[in-house]
């Protein structure tokens, strides 16, 4: 990408940050990190505010619009909300084309939006064979229909006129199903030439190539690479295109939305092209919920006639053992400290080998080299004692935790949804007590915990406090009733925590669906802000549902890694139990290796 040229202010303000610091070296280093950050340009990308090393990568961020990229991109946070869409430039011969690999901190796809890489891949071509590995045969080689293009799947071959006999070879598949890397989907052949026709129909072009790595990881919305159908030329037949490749990749990664990478059907008249195969879905993480029944890579549809003339199905691979995507966009942020630890080891090197280089006169080391000879020989002749180990305790040492109690309210919704039922047959109120038991059973004294529930209206179920007595009558007075004000329950939840004073944590936790009414999504994001503001920290817990608000919920969190995602409303007891209810002790650090 080229150079970012910022604007006046931004010039303004980074120039005030640099004077306020007092090595002048460090002007140089930060002119050379922003120099070498990626351009901002008008489809969205915003530079995030802050000082320049702090958040040295700019922001994708669409708001109910559509954009075009392609290529290898660095971003500190991509987020696409209000129905935006990101659609992949169609492939031109050039690398980067056909392709987006997305490397932030975090990925946000709300629901409603969309990545679009449908027919960007590799081309269908008149007269001749589909391009990429995995081209389906058409044209000039064969007659009648022709071959689907292969990805994950092979493509279906393509038939004669009316009966089951080969005309042209469909592609075959190419690439690993859990390797880490992804390929855009091969074309279909075009028609054959068996009647003479002049006309040039092509095949259909193949899915494009995307692949999301980041931290956190949250879709809701649907990303999709099909492959395009095979078109008609007279009573000739195209081949289908693959089905693209989608790779994510990140330590936590929820994915409830849909990603398509069918493959194209092949085209039909009194012939039959063949399908396109499907195409390849990987996805890797640590933690988090994957919908597998939102991911498909089925392969196109041929005429039907002959047993191979449908695309083969691709593959999706789902590892929960390898998150590895942080080094996507480590390089670019580790480039701004490089140049001011090199400048660090010059001023610090120079003034050291001066000054020893100068008093240390040839006569000197003479006079000691020879004093030294004498004294080793003599050593030599005595043996050196041996190392003695004595025991030693130690006895680590930080402030009481009394010091530094914890305030947390814990904001529990009590709408009408929760009374319908978990997988288990019980309602999911009685699973939402259940979880906030293990709140109640962890936290002690000095540590307070307080209850709030909400439906239409909020309410204190337990004030702030560590009376257990307290925290369980609270639980059993909660129950479901008509409207859901999340706002609401954070802004009372902002009200108890409000009076709190001293070093120690404020914390909230949500247990809801996302679902608002008749408060709005904006409403609730701005109490999550005014809690944020406060310096209060949001845990967000939900299950995943047809109702439920991923993206809403994601919001109030403010950042992906406090989303807790369970795949039912009986699993939120085991997000309760994996949560941090205390400090750690001496607030986490380690007094002895």
């Amino acid at each position: 990408m080229p150079a970012n040229n910022p604007s006046n202010s931004s010039k303004h303000s980074e120039q005030r940050a640099a004077g306020a610091r007092p090595v002048a070296a460090l002007l140089t280093v930060v002119a050379l990190a922003l120099a070498l950050l990626p351009a901002a340009s008008s489809d969205g990308l915003a530079h995030a505010q802050g000082a320049p090393t702090a958040t040295p990568l700019p922001d994708l961020i669409l708001d109910g619009r559509s954009s075009t990229l392609s290529g290898d991109l660095r971003f500190g946070q991509v987020i696409l909300r209000n129905r935006a869409r990101l659609e992949i430039r169609a492939y031109s011969g050039s690398e980067d084309s056909g392709r987006l690999i997305l490397r932030a901190n975090s990925i946000i796809l709300e629901a409603g939006t969309s990545i679009q890489g449908d027919a960007r891949g590799f081309r269908g071509q008149a007269l001749r064979d589909g391009e990429g590995p995995g081209h389906g045969e058409g044209g000039s080689r064969s007659i009648d229909g022709g071959g689907g293009g292969a990805y994950g799947g092979d493509g279906g071959d393509g038939v004669l006129d009316n009966v089951t006999t080969t005309a042209s070879k469909g592609g075959r598949s190419y690439g690993a199903s859990c390797s880490h890397e992804i390929e855009r989907g091969s074309a279909g052949g075009a028609p054959g030439v068996a009647d003479g026709d002049p006309e040039t129909a092509r095949g259909g072009h193949g899915g494009a190539a995307v692949a999301l790595l980041a931290d956190t990881i949250l879709v809701t919305g649907n990303i999709s690479v099909v492959g395009e159908d095979g078109y008609v030329s007279a009573n000739d037949a195209g081949g289908g295109g693959a089905g693209g490749g989608v790779w994510i990749e990140g330590r936590q990664v929820d994915i409830a939305g849909r990603i398509i990478a069918d493959g194209g059907r092949g085209a039909d008249t009194d012939d039959g092209g063949g399908g396109g195969g499907g195409g390849r879905i990987k996805v890797f993480h640590a933690t988090g919920v994957v919908k597998r029944s939102g991911l498909s890579v089925d392969g196109g549809q041929g005429d039907g006639n002959g047993s191979n003339n449908d695309g083969r199905k691709g593959t999706i691979c789902i590892n929960v053992s390898t998150p590895t995507p942080s080094p996507a966009v480590s390089p670019t942020p580790s480039d701004t400290p490089s140049p001011t630890a090199s400048a660090t080891e010059t001023a610090s090197v120079t003034p050291t080998v001066g000054p020893t280089d100068t008093p240390s006169p040839t006569a000197t080391d003479t006079a000691s080299a020879t004093a030294t000879a004498t004294a080793t020989a003599t050593a030599t002749a005595t043996p050196r004692p041996k190392p003695l180990y004595l025991p030693l305790l130690l006895r680590e040492s930080c402030p009481k935790q009394e010091a530094d109690p914890m305030s947390m309210v814990l904001v529990l919704d009590s709408s009408s949804s929760m009374a319908e039922l978990t997988a288990a047959g019980r309602p999911r109120l009685e699973a939402a007590r259940e979880s906030a038991a293990v709140a109640v059973a962890r936290l002690r004294a000095p540590h307070r915990l307080a209850l709030v529930g909400f439906d239409g209206e909020a309410r204190v179920l337990a004030p702030l406090g560590s009376d257990p007595a307290d925290l369980a009558a609270g639980l059993a007075a909660l129950s479901a009733g008509r409207g859901s004000r999340i706002d609401a329950g954070l802004l009372l939840a902002a009200e108890l925590l409000a009076p709190v004073s001293g070093p120690g944590a404020k914390r909230v936790v949500l247990l809801s669906d996302g679902q608002v009414n008749p408060s709005t999504p904006a409403q609730v994001v701005a109490a999550a802000e005014a809690l944020r503001a406060m310096g209060v920290v949001i845990d967000a817990v939900a299950w995943q549902g047809p109702s439920t608000d991923l993206a809403l919920m994601a919001a109030v969190a403010g950042d992906a890694s406090r989303l807790h995602v369970a795949p039912d409303g009986e699993q939120l007891v085991d997000i309760f139990r994996g949560l941090s209810w205390a400090p750690p002790p001496c607030g986490g650090a380690r007094l002895w290796p």
